[in-house]
């Protein structure tokens, strides 16, 4: 095996003038090829749309994207509203308006409660409620808004 190498390097550099040229061009050309096929099979795995987060099961979208940050006012939601589900706060805009139900990723909800009627931004995951059609926040991280109410 060694003799092999040995043997080609040294074929190799007896290579001069014009067959030189010709084996640098050939090469060139070589990896050319190899490059646009490979990019000729890659590229229609490329072109595909990206169902970014969402997958279809049963009929329905279930959401599985990455974290969403929302910036909304902390409001506190009856939890016997949703049983079982761990929800006992919401995500409002300015009018009022539900954005998100919230739901603590860690088994406690102090950081909502400390929260609570504060202006905030909450970084988190979207999923849905037991009922399969109730979007709610996953609540990974709360940012207060110095300043504000």
């Amino acid at each position: 095996m060694f003799n092999l190498l040995k043997d080609t390097y040294d074929k190799a550099e007896n290579i001069k003038g014009k067959r030189l040229l010709y084996t640098l061009v050939a090469t060139f050309v070589f990896f050319i090829l190899i490059g646009v096929l490979v990019g000729y099979f890659i590229s229609p795995k490329l072109s595909k749309d990206e169902k970014n987060g969402v997958e279809q099961g049963n009929g329905e979208e279930v959401i599985k994207s990455d974290k969403v940050e929302v910036v909304g006012r902390i409001v506190y939601v009856n939890p016997e509203r949703y049983p079982g589900e761990k929800v006992s706060y919401s995500i409002t805009d300015g009018n009022g308006k539900d954005i998100y139900l919230l739901k603590p990723k860690s088994a406690g909800d102090a950081r909502l409660k400390m929260s609570e009627g504060l202006t905030v931004t909450i970084i988190g995951k979207l999923d849905k409620l037991s009922d399969g059609k109730t979007p709610v926040l996953v609540v990974e991280e709360v940012i207060v808004k110095s300043g504000t109410n």
